[in-house]
């Protein structure tokens, strides 16, 4: 995986990811200590990061259907271009209420830089945990 192994063991009676639900738990309590301003600020970051997921799923879901046309799917949609191509769009219109012209803009530098922060935080965990290619061949 792309995390740490520790995140991927589960508990022995219960069958869930333990180490992952204390990190989540334990920031989520230390969250609300740094004041009402900047756990708004964590908030609008996130959501930000959720709506850019939400923009890749469709941009994958294309992909994938002209990739690899032949891969069996555990479901069918009668138009997957359009259903496609729509969602994409919705989500763009939903990346664009970020944007510094928008009501909903986010604040330069805090929230920016909390979304810069954690991109580099996250590349740098995906540089040294992604697979090793030649590992597979």
């Amino acid at each position: 995986g792309q995390a740490p192994a520790i995140f991927g063991r589960l508990h022995p009676r219960y069958g869930t990811p333990w180490a992952g639900i204390l990190v989540i738990g334990v920031l989520s309590m230390l969250a609300p200590l740094c004041g009402r301003t900047v756990l708004l600020w964590m908030v609008n970051a996130g959501s930000f990061a959720t709506v850019v997921a939400y923009l890749f799923v469709p941009i994958a879901f294309l992909a994938l259907r002209r990739l690899e046309p032949e891969l069996p799917r555990p479901y069918r949609i009668t138009h997957p271009r359009t259903v496609g191509i729509g969602a994409t769009v919705l989500a763009l219109g939903l990346l664009a209420c970020f944007l510094p012209f928008s009501p909903a803009a986010l604040v330069w530098p805090y929230e920016w830089g909390m979304i810069l922060a954690w991109t580099v935080i996250g590349l740098l965990v995906f540089l040294r945990y992604r697979p090793n290619k030649s590992a597979n061949r």
